[in-house]
């Protein structure tokens, strides 16, 4: 039966094996597996500059019905971009052709090198697509496709007719609709393949990326059949030349019309005459190839040798019946907006500008202080042979979220040939635009003003990288033409340090501290611990031991590394730093600023050492033996064992009154057949000791070592055994029993 029951047993464990086994298979077979969407960035990428100034006024072509929507540059949200202001230039409305281009001020030189990075926002399924347009086109700033049939949403702005028409000799082809000596980086969102509208015929696969060459019939344009000419009369229908096409979506996000924020960059390196561009998804760091457009190109069609090897620049682009709109934020133009005003940031009379634009705060950085006074500088320079300038207002942005704007702008100052003129600001606190007059002031050409005010940082506030833009608005003098002067923005740091904490513990917030010492342990300098914890990192801290206003120690200077946890540090009280009663240290901590100057945290620790003094009799000796004696000798004095020496030890460490007596006494048995004597060093007599105390230490004949008084006897001294006859062998151990009694005063009372 016992063999039966285990077998049985046996047989149900893996039955039950088999069932979890299948639950198992099913659990997993059902597991689905999600996959995340790549996209762009959702918000603005931080370091988005304010252009206002750079671009001049859009051009808007509508069709019947159609609209502009708010085509043009504007203040971004306040809510991106860490809070700092910064612009968009939109794309947008329907029913139309739109396009917008840098000021003749602001065209790209191709006699030196230059980089742009701007990122982009394509918007949703609405828009038809846009171009980034290099140009040379008699109409400047104006230029705008004139292709507005039907059929012409296909040409995003800058490209022409949908096809030719006319016969024979007298044919009018596309380009004559184009942006005349222009390049063209299309960013094509819809695909025209049929009918009248064919421009995407040989690349129909979108979104796609691409360059061409609106203005010019053979580069840029391709007869869908043999020629132009087409049936008498009725032309051809046109597909432009994709130069270097490639598919965005799969590439660098799911779908680039999702809403979110993809980096376009683009370059020209003069040494090497090659411009190269590509778009990247600035989450993931994937990009496109890498596109060249040859310098043989570039010089010819822009027409750069007869334009001063310069080119106007901006977007273009074009929507159906849905109103699209595309985004624009630039951190980076391909301009060198200091050649005419050039920003500066002081505090504490230098430079804080992060020439370096680091993405990341280090404690070594020129940077202003939360709480500091900061002075905001643009100094605007007027080439000699230009015209003569009314300087209507200096426009500056701050961010909001860093200097407090409810306190006044103070020393508000524009300076020429050492002559100030003052100015006055009005402030909007929301948008941290402030704006600047200077009652009839004057630019002349070869000179520069320096513009300059001072405004308070707030109280308190998170370690940001921020930045200082300004733009002049002015008017030629003789012509009353008006121009603006943007800046290059100047990125610098407005940190907050972060507290210094201080315990005295872990886990424990307790910054006082109290203990109680003997004046005894005091014979020794006093080490002590402490705790420090200090979030900034590569922060130079230094820590004091004051005893009042006394310093005592300077520790050793020590450096942060931004991490949370406390870390240990140790300090010295000299002894003759410690007295009788209550003595009061504190630590204290200082941070280095950028100047190396001390500067103080809140954070104190307290140490109350409380010391008070006591009399005890401290040591004796356990035992005095007499052992191992012969009959014969057990008369007489008997000195003790050898190596039975007698150390008495008294501690007094009290502050004031040394005076104390040791005495003995000695209680025996009844008829014992000896008694005890005491032997004094060098003294000739004994004297007997009974039930009344002997002094045999006092603190006039005793030296102290660190509050202790120490003698003692050898075997033939101190306590000694006196029998006037001859004993009888035996144990005595404990019949006597020796007290040590000892007295605050000189002698026993």
């Amino acid at each position: 039966m016992r063999g039966d029951f285990f077998k049985e047993k046996d047989w149900k464990l893996n039955f039950f094996g088999l069932l979890t086994f299948i639950a198992l298979t099913i659990a997993f077979s059902t597991h689905v597996l999600t996959v995340q969407a790549v996209t762009g960035n959702p918000s603005v990428p931080k370091g988005a500059i304010v252009v206002d100034g750079i671009f001049a006024p859009p051009n808007i072509k509508m069709k019947p019905g159609g609209s502009g929507g708010n085509t043009g540059v504007v203040l971004g949200p306040s809510d991106q971009n860490n809070g700092v202001p910064f612009s968009e230039v939109v794309l947008s409305g329907s029913q139309n052709a739109v396009s917008i281009w840098a000021d003749d001020k602001y065209k790209m030189d191709f006699s030196k090198s230059f980089n742009g990075r701007e990122y982009v926002n394509f918007g949703t399924s609405q828009a038809d697509g846009f171009a980034f347009v290099m140009q040379n086109d008699d109409k400047k700033t104006t230029a705008i496709t004139n292709a507005l049939a039907n059929t012409d949403g296909q040409n995003l702005g800058v490209y022409g007719g949908s096809g030719s028409y006319g016969a024979f000799w007298n044919v009018t082809t596309p380009e004559s609709f184009a942006i005349k000596n222009s390049i063209a980086i299309e960013f094509d969102l819809y695909a025209n393949n049929n009918g009248g509208s064919m421009y995407d015929a040989d690349f129909p696969k979108v979104p796609h990326i691409a360059y061409s060459f609106p203005g010019n019939l053979a580069k840029g344009y391709t007869p869908v059949g043999s020629n132009w000419q087409g049936i008498i009369g009725t032309g051809a229908v046109a597909k432009i030349h994709h130069y270097n096409p490639q598919v965005l979506n799969g590439v660098v996000g799911d779908n680039i019309q999702d809403g979110t924020w993809y980096e376009f960059r683009y370059d020209f390196d003069k040494a090497t005459s090659s411009f190269t561009y590509y778009l990247l998804n600035p989450l993931t760091g994937v990009k496109t190839q890498t596109f060249s457009i040859p310098w043989a190109d570039l010089s010819s069609e822009l027409k750069l040798s007869a334009n001063a090897n310069k080119a106007y620049w901006g977007f273009t682009g074009s929507n159906g019946a849905a109103n699209g709109q595309v985004k624009f934020v630039f951190t980076q133009v391909p301009v060198d907006l200091d050649a005419g005003v050039k920003n500066d940031v002081i505090d504490n009379a230098a430079s804080i500008v992060d020439t370096n634009n680091s993405e990341e705060y280090q404690q070594n950085m020129p940077a202003a202080e939360y709480g500091d006074q900061v002075t905001l500088k643009s100094s605007f320079s007027l080439k000699a042979g230009e015209t003569s300038l009314a300087v209507n207002n200096w426009e500056t942005t701050i961010n909001p979220e860093v200097f407090d704007l409810a306190k006044p702008i103070t020393e508000v100052k524009a300076v020429t040939d050492n002559v100030a003129v003052s100015g006055s600001a009005t402030v909007d606190s929301a948008t941290g635009k402030v704006q600047l007059v200077f009652p009839d002031l004057k630019i002349a050409p070869g000179k520069t003003v320096d513009f300059q005010y001072t405004v308070q940082t707030k109280a308190g506030g998170k370690t940001t990288k921020t930045v200082f833009s300004s733009l002049f608005h002015t008017t030629e003098i003789g012509n009353n033409t008006a121009k603006s002067f943007p800046s290059n923005p100047v990125p610098f740091w407005v940190f907050m340090d972060s507290p210094t904490k201080l315990a005295w513990e872990q886990n424990s917030t307790e910054q006082n501290k109290s203990i109680s010492l003997d004046k005894s342990e005091t014979t020794q300098d006093y080490p002590g611990k402490f705790l420090w914890s200090d979030t900034d990192k590569n922060e130079k801290l230094q820590f004091y031991l004051k005893k009042g206003s006394e310093m005592i120690q300077k520790l050793s200077q020590v450096s942060t590394s931004g991490t949370t946890d406390f870390q240990e540090a140790a300090f010295t009280i000299p002894k003759d730093k410690i007295s009788y009663g209550e003595n009061d240290f504190t630590i204290e901590a200082y941070h280095l600023d950028r100047n190396s100057k001390e500067v103080k945290e809140a954070a104190t620790l307290n140490l109350k050492i409380i010391v008070s003094g006591k009399l005890i009799f401290q040591s004796a000796p356990n035992e005095l033996k007499w052992t191992n004696r012969l009959a014969g000798d057990s008369k007489g004095t008997l000195s003790r064992d050898s190596g039975n020496t007698m150390r008495l030890s008294i501690m007094d460490s009290r502050e004031k009154d040394h005076n104390w007596s040791l005495g003995v006494t000695a209680k025996a048995s009844t008829n014992m057949p000896f008694e005890l004597v005491w032997q004094g060093k060098n003294e000739a007599e004994k004297q007997t000791i009974t039930d009344k105390p002997l002094t045999v230490m006092n603190s006039s004949n005793v030296p102290a070592n660190n509050y202790v008084y120490s003698e003692e006897w050898g075997e033939t001294e101190g306590v000694l055994l006196q029998s006037k006859e001859y004993m009888h062998v035996g144990d005595y151990s404990g019949k006597v029993i020796v007290h040590w009694n000892l007295y605050d005063t000189e002698s026993p009372e």
